[in-house]
């Protein structure tokens, strides 16, 4: 009989995981998006001042996180460039 290997193994599993949790992140998001409004996911940002636009866009373009906007159908409308340099 022969052994799987470690690796294959853990790389099965990890697999299952990944499998595992996407099912359960969109089975959540499905319920929860059918009951949200846009005033009931964010309420709290009504209450903030405004960032200057300038300060905003020096923040997206300097950061090394991996930042993007995305609409409600989770198409990509912009990323920063911090994609680019982690990505290639």
């Amino acid at each position: 009989m022969k052994q799987a290997s470690p690796g294959s193994e853990r790389e099965r599993l990890l697999a299952a995981e990944n499998e595992r949790l996407k099912a359960e992140l969109a089975a959540a998001l499905g319920t929860q998006r059918a009951q949200q409004t846009p005033q009931s996911i964010t309420p709290h940002t009504r209450n903030l001042p405004e960032v200057p636009v300038h300060e905003r866009d020096l923040f997206w373009q300097v950061s090394h996180d991996m930042l993007g906007i995305a609409d409600d159908q989770g198409i990509w409308l912009s990323i920063n460039p911090a994609w680019s340099t982690i990505m290639g």
